[in-house]
């Protein structure tokens, strides 16, 4: 898998061995579209940036810039994203 985006607000990004990322692998408007992936944070394209805040957290700007991901960092079925991330955050 190759990833590319962004996303921000992200704590402690910078200070990651790792993060799920997840990525569009389906058609746009498809709940099942969407997969889960495990991310090294030494990846090679992968970057932060700082998002400067009075707060004792640090939130960062997360950039993925062609990020390839072995196939065995799918976390779950390709497709299955949305479904793990409603078990997760309910």
């Amino acid at each position: 898998y190759v990833l590319n985006g962004a996303k921000m607000w992200i704590t402690g990004a910078a200070s990651a061995d790792w993060g799920l990322v997840f990525a569009r692998t389906g058609a746009p408007g498809d709940r099942g579209g969407i997969s889960c992936f495990i991310v090294d944070g030494n990846a090679k394209g992968l970057s932060t940036k700082p998002i400067p805040v009075i707060r004792s957290y640090a939130p960062y700007e997360l950039h993925l810039d062609q990020v390839e991901v072995p196939v065995e960092n799918l976390l779950g079925k390709e497709g299955g994203g949305f479904q793990l991330c409603e078990k997760w955050l309910v």
